[in-house]
């Protein structure tokens, strides 16, 4: 089996999983390769967003160029673990496991 990946006719980037022999073409119809559920990490990331960016003082455009790397660590401190964990949590549920991350 090979993964292909391909734009669904909404514009969202998949993967499915095809047999070797078979085309790239025939993406659509294989087997879903799918990520974590993406928008419940950004809606439950809203306000620890807000709390780092505000933290780190960046309010204007001016502060955000000033503090490059403030932006840069504000979103990674907040979506590295929720995203982690996501991928943990649906790891384990693949595997049958159902615990708390």
């Amino acid at each position: 089996m090979k993964r292909v990946i391909w734009k669904d006719s909404a514009g969202w980037s998949r993967c499915s999983l095809v047999r070797d022999k078979d085309s790239e073409a025939s993406a659509q119809q294989g087997i879903p390769v799918e990520l974590p559920p993406i928008k419940d990490i950004l809606e439950g990331a809203e306000m620890e967003l807000n709390n780092a960016l505000v933290e780190r003082g960046l309010f204007t455009y001016a502060d955000v160029i000033r503090s490059q790397n403030g932006v840069t660590a504000a979103i990674v401190q907040v979506f590295r673990n929720k995203l982690l964990n996501a991928y943990k949590q649906k790891e384990c549920l693949n595997n049958g496991k159902s615990r708390e991350l």
